[in-house]
């Protein structure tokens, strides 16, 4: 025969079950890491899951006559700073997104 007892313990569990079913913290400092990563990348080199084509030599003839750095997606730092995560986080996923029409 099984006999159930209340205890301490089983309270406890629920409520950590009741935590466990939101899962928008956990996602939300997943896209946090995400988010950070993707601004590292425009200026660490090492951040980048695969090397950026170099600009061809046009397009660094152009950027040095307008005064602008050679680096490549640094014409306005724009983009890079507008890397985000989406609101609202869903229950089962986040979206890292930026607002520039070229991204």
């Amino acid at each position: 025969m099984i006999e159930i007892r209340e205890d301490s313990i089983t309270p406890e569990l629920a409520a950590q079950a009741r935590r466990l079913r939101d899962t928008r913290p956990v996602l939300e400092a997943m896209g946090m890491a995400v988010e950070s990563l993707a601004k590292q990348a425009f200026v660490q080199p090492a951040a980048r899951p695969a090397p950026w084509a170099p600009l061809k030599p046009a397009t660094l003839r152009a950027k040095a006559k307008a005064g602008k750095s050679s680096a490549i997606l640094h014409a306005s730092t724009l983009l890079s700073k507008s890397v985000r995560i989406q609101e609202p986080i869903g229950r089962e996923s986040v979206t890292i997104v930026s607002d520039r029409d070229y991204a």
